[in-house]
């Protein structure tokens, strides 16, 4: 039978590479297998624009000769394929240069928390009960209000199986599903236009209220309509979860051990000071359930523990993988991630925590002068040092006064420090929410919630 490789079951199969990588010459071998059914609908008003199912095999494959590490990432078709890649990565490390840091593999596998991560609905998901789901969400922005002129979006399940597995007699595996979903929806009047998007994933697809989320997106659209220029200054600002979700990425990404070993965090020479308000609370949570990257075992194979990286505004932990633990002289903690070109310590599932019981509404009346941002978007560090943050609001700013939404506003760029964002004055609402995750390296699952800052510096208009 042809391809009998590629098509064996994925803990035979981790074997028979880790067999193959170590006779062509590697003296350690590590596979980790993703097995991806994904079911997902892209849509705009009643038109299902796009209905797919896919079946994806993902290989990670790590080889080690002495102190010379090579790592591959493919998606084998054929037996000939595959074997191609290992052997085409074995040759490669053998000529890679020696890293005097490099550790060999983990080889424990035990005393693993048992996670419930799989929600069994994905498999009654075809298109006919997506499109359903989808129905609703388009009927109900449109009885919001007869400005409503286009509403899309996504719809998307995910079952995924992950085994990893080293030469070292580790061997891992997990099952775990996300759903993800994120409405977009446009409002006019006359030449004028309005927009916002809302969005949720979850590991449940009982979690994320699809109708609220659409109702939100659309009654955010009508009030965008016909914006006005706002004068540049430092203003107190309400952020919705998805304008809270830009800065915790780069808070996470703040936080790598390896990062802050290297002086290029902006909390490189920070650990045990208060850097932010006593209300912020950042926490390492691999057993939140909800979370999507909730895992018992990080790309190492070290078990995951749920701990503060903040408490109370002061900087206590770190992220480690094994070679950052060793080298600042603490224990790993499970935040291991291996990309295919690095590996790295840095946050894969964390939680922002409420600090009070009131909701947005709340924040929003509670304000007397300020702006409300629904997401932030194009972050990036303007200063990384000094934890100066910049981006541009997107898809719904307006002006608050006394307490009420007066003026939706034209997107405008930020320049604001990241210790004064979440500084003293912040008020944290209840609700939190897990946005659709960020496609950047290493930063995957974060809950949050919408907030209130004392200064956000809104600096030049943007497009």
């Amino acid at each position: 039978m042809k391809d009998k490789l590629v098509s064996k079951e994925a803990n035979e199969l981790a074997q028979d590479i880790i067999s193959i990588g170590l006779e062509q010459g590697a003296s350690e071998f590590q596979v980790k297998i993703r097995d991806t059914y994904a079911i997902y609908i892209r849509f705009a008003n009643s038109e299902i624009h796009q209905f797919s199912t896919e079946n994806i095999r993902e290989i990670k494959l790590v080889a080690l000769i002495g102190k010379k590490k090579g790592l591959s990432l493919v998606v084998p078709t054929t037996d000939e394929d595959l074997i191609r890649s290992i052997n085409y990565l074995v040759s490669a490390t053998k000529v890679n240069s020696e890293d005097p840091d490099q550790l060999s593999f983990y080889s424990s596998g035990k005393e693993y928390q048992d996670l419930k991560l799989v929600d069994e609905s994905f498999k009654s998901w075809d298109q006919e009960y997506m499109a359903k789901i989808v129905s609703n969400v388009i009927q109900t922005a449109h009885q919001v209000d007869d400005r409503v002129k286009n509403v899309s979006g996504m719809l998307q399940a995910m079952n995924h199986q992950i085994f990893l597995v080293n030469s070292q007699e580790l061997a891992l595996k997990t099952n775990q599903t996300e759903y993800w979903y994120g409405v977009d929806v446009l409002a006019k009047k006359g030449g004028k236009s309005g927009r916002n998007s809302q969005g949720e994933t979850n590991r449940f697809a009982k979690n994320i209220p699809f109708n609220e989320l659409a109702e939100t997106a659309a009654k955010y659209a009508i009030l965008g309509i016909n914006p006005v220029k706002l004068e540049p200054g430092d203003y107190p600002a309400i952020l919705d979860y998805y304008a809270v979700l830009e800065p915790i990425v780069f808070v996470n990404l703040g936080l790598s051990g390896l990062f802050v070993k290297q002086h290029r965090s902006f909390l490189a020479r920070k650990m045990g000071k208060k850097i932010f308000s006593e209300k912020f609370n950042l926490k390492h949570s691999p057993f939140l359930s909800s979370l999507v990257t909730s895992k018992a075992f990080d790309d190492e194979g070290i078990p995951t523990q749920e701990f503060y990286f903040i408490k109370e505004g002061v900087l206590e932990s770190l992220a480690h993988n094994r070679l950052t633990a060793s080298q600042m002289e603490k224990e790993p903690n499970g935040c291991g991630y291996e990309s295919e070109r690095t590996s790295f310590g840095i946050p894969t599932a964390t939680l922002l925590e409420p600090s009070e019981e009131i909701g947005m509404e709340d924040l929003i009346r509670e304000m007397d002068r300020g702006i409300l941002i629904s997401r932030l978007y194009y972050s990036n560090w303007a200063n990384p040092m000094a934890g100066i943050l910049t981006g541009t609001t997107r898809n719904g700013f307006f002006k608050v006064e006394s307490g009420e939404i007066t003026t939706a506003l034209h997107p405008m760029r930020h320049s604001t420090s990241i210790f004064e964002m979440f500084g003293e004055g912040i008020r944290l609402a209840n609700k939190v929410h897990q946005p659709p995750m960020q496609m950047m390296p290493g930063v995957q699952s974060i809950m949050v919630p919408a907030l209130m800052s004392s200064k956000m510096h809104m600096t030049t208009y943007s497009n």
